[in-house]
């Protein structure tokens, strides 16, 4: 038997006393809107209808256009040749949290690609070989694959289509540490709050920070990710990787950090070592 005794009138939130926070795989539940652990089907087996939303809001992702199911792995996903595409129909709105994780499988490239894995849906590409719309003043975030005699090399970056990120002229901001990551199994997470200009990327070996991002978002655009073309003129390689996808309606680095570790220790209990 246990006693509960409660006293009118008082707050202890600033006691420093523990707090129960509800999670769901280890993620806050709090404004978490879509939770894709891809852990659903059967391994070795393609994947059939709806990706399945585990923040309980039924926000299930749905294929893009005329991407092909992936394959059921541990680890997650496996995609065909083309990546894969997911909408989400979860509103971007004014703040915005997302952590991903996943793998390339790019052969050296001829010339710079710059594959997307993440932006609003309606500029994404509507389908395999075909080119990202990046409508005037959407931002998204990508990977560089650069040619090389040795190696692929490839960063990740906030891109921001028809203007600049910041007021300055670069449309393009690489996020620090994450040149030479061609390839590897990563995590990357970005977080953005329209009302306070605030925008943060960040991967394991570093971050690109500002307090003065220019407008980023249309509030209603919707959210689609995965490893998709950026150009007509390229298409993923098959053999792509996806272990995990995150979404919350909050910004701020405390929230970022949080489901960044979140997710890292579910990745790793499935054998992948995450960069």
């Amino acid at each position: 038997m246990s006693i509960v005794i409660r006293v009118k009138g008082a707050n202890f939130s600033n006691s420093g006393l523990p707090k129960l926070i509800p999670t769901i795989a280890g993620f806050t539940t709090e404004n978490l809107k879509g939770l894709f652990l891809f852990e659903e089907g059967t391994v070795d087996q393609a994947h059939s209808g709806q990706f399945v939303d585990s923040s309980g809001l039924g926000n299930h992702g749905t294929l893009r256009g005329n991407w092909l199911q992936p394959t059921k792995q541990a680890y997650g996903m496996q995609a065909a040749a083309g990546g894969l595409g997911l909408n989400t129909g979860i509103p971007i709105g004014q703040k915005i949290t997302i952590v991903m994780a996943a793998r390339f499988n790019e052969p050296d490239p001829a010339s710079n690609v710059y594959p997307l894995i993440f932006g609003p849906s309606a500029q994404m590409p509507a389908s395999i070989a075909a080119a990202a719309t990046l409508g005037s003043n959407k931002m998204f975030i990508n990977a560089q694959f650069i040619p090389s005699s040795n190696a692929n090399d490839m960063d990740w970056g906030v891109y921001k289509s028809g203007g600049p990120i910041t007021g300055d002229a670069t449309t393009r901001k690489t996020i620090s540490g994450s040149a030479g990551h061609a390839n590897s199994s990563c995590l990357i997470g970005f977080t953005y709050d329209a009302t306070a200009t605030f925008l943060l990327a960040k991967h394991a070996g570093g971050e690109f920070r500002t307090s003065a991002a220019a407008l980023a978002f249309d509030p209603a655009d919707t959210l689609a990710f995965g490893l998709l073309n950026a150009a007509s003129g390229h298409n993923v390689a098959a053999g792509v990787e996806l272990y995990l996808a995150a979404i919350y309606s909050d910004s701020s680095e405390a929230l970022l950090d949080a489901a960044m570790a979140a997710a890292r220790a579910r990745i790793t209990g499935r054998g992948v070592t995450l960069l």
